[in-house]
């Protein structure tokens, strides 16, 4: 798993350096914080589809981003909490990346973006192998900058994230296989940051 980051890092890294580039090395960095909510769901087919829904995953945390005017990288420190005490507690550490596609008006920079992430699981669990419990997932939304002085500018980002299943998740499904369960994750994020300007062409 961890040649796999590597990889997905060294990928991430070379989009954004490709599109700095190609936007004449137009470069903001920034800090920001984070929410989201995720609904784990089981679907079973009982005659007909059954779909049993599982607690919900709360996470909030903070995250730095560099920003590339088509391309974005970043990464995130995450919190989360849960009645399932698999991801009650736990800490995730990210890496991610999104093309966006940024419409100017005025003062205001608007963009539809579409990217991914994957998350390290950092908590120690006495019955699940954490690296059972590393997750890669898709995402896609829309945001807004607002320009408050001439290098300044604060962000609003809202997600919305499907999970692709880890090897934790695979194992439910496997134990359901009688009735072709299918095991899904999905939910909304919501984004605020603040971003400076450093180098623009």
């Amino acid at each position: 798993m961890e040649n796999i980051l590597r990889k997905y890092h060294l990928v991430l890294t070379g989009l954004f350096l490709l599109s700095s580039c190609f936007y004449a090395f137009e470069l903001n960095v920034g800090i920001g914080g984070q929410f989201a909510a995720s609904f784990p769901s089981l679907y079973m087919e009982y005659g007909g589809k059954i779909k049993e829904q599982f607690d919900t995953i709360y996470s909030g945390g903070i995250f730095v981003f560099f920003d590339a005017y088509y391309f974005n990288l970043d990464f995130d420190l995450l919190f989360l909490n849960s009645a399932d005490y698999v991801y009650n507690d736990a800490i995730l550490c990210g890496i991610g990346g999104s093309f966006k596609y940024p419409f100017k008006l005025r003062s205001i920079i608007i963009y539809p973006l579409i990217g991914a992430k994957y998350h390290i699981y950092m908590t120690s669990s006495p019955e699940i192998n954490k690296k059972d419990l590393n997750s890669f997932r898709i995402n896609i939304g829309a945001g807004i900058n607002y320009s408050i002085k001439k290098r300044i500018y604060v962000s609003f980002i809202f997600l919305y994230n499907l999970k692709i299943n880890n090897a934790y998740e695979n194992n439910v499904e496997d134990r359901f296989t009688a009735v072709n369960a299918k095991y899904s994750t999905h939910g909304p994020e919501a984004r605020f940051a603040v971003g400076f300007n450093i180098l623009e062409k």
